[in-house]
């Protein structure tokens, strides 16, 4: 499918605080948006999150998900590289339900055991991979394949929790992790992912399979 392009015309909206949006996707930090921004794209892009802001409550599932299938290309991500605390996290998780201690998950992963250590501090916690982190994000249904916040009950997908992507006033509580809207389509350039975050993925399943057999 062609990558959609922004609308060309600029919508008109109200100055306010900047936006941010929780995708659901793993490792996948997005630029808040602000009515100011110096480039106009990034301003009529704006206009469309508070749209989205103020309409989202009330958003059919099936909306939502035309809206955020265009919307997660346009929605700038960070100029540096997308983190892996994510998929580290889980992939370290898997490691020590398998009965791995986190100096062996270390090892594993190619990380010094010191990281993957638990923080007590929320805020620290997020911004480093760890078992905790990890038990955290497969509690939730963490899809293999897509890294989407699903869960993990079956008739409990599409329940009252509002689906990601959700957005926010930037210095609000971020929404919760609830569950990814399974009816996005992932266009190309709508979710960026490190180059090796497959290979920590990979190590973790080898290192699993070695460990069920006799």
């Amino acid at each position: 499918m062609r990558r959609p392009r922004l609308p060309r015309e600029q919508l008109v909206t109200q100055l306010g605080p900047d936006i941010a949006v929780r995708t659901g996707l793993f490792d996948d930090p997005r630029q808040p948006l602000s009515p100011t921004d110096p480039q106009p794209a990034k301003r009529r892009l704006y206009a469309i999150a508070a749209d989205i802001l103020e309409r989202q409550d009330s958003m059919a599932l099936g909306e939502h998900a035309a809206i955020w299938t265009q919307t997660l290309v346009w929605w700038p991500s960070p100029r540096s590289a997308p983190p892996v605390r994510d998929v580290q996290s889980l992939s370290a998780y898997q490691l020590a339900a398998a009965g791995l201690d986190r100096r062996e998950i270390g090892d594993v992963l190619g990380l010094a055991a010191d990281t993957l250590r638990h923080r007590a501090d929320r805020t620290t916690r997020r911004d480093r991979p760890s078992v905790e982190r990890g038990e955290e994000l497969a509690v939730l249904g963490a899809h293999e394949d897509q890294g989407r916040a699903l869960r993990r009950l079956i008739g409990t997908l599409e329940d009252d929790d509002p689906p990601l992507p959700r957005v926010y006033h930037l210095g609000d509580d971020e929404p919760p992790f609830t569950h990814f809207n399974p009816h996005i389509r992932l266009l190309d350039g709508a979710w960026r992912q490190r180059s090796d975050a497959e290979g920590f993925r990979q190590r973790a399943e080898a290192a699993l399979v070695r460990a069920r057999r006799p």
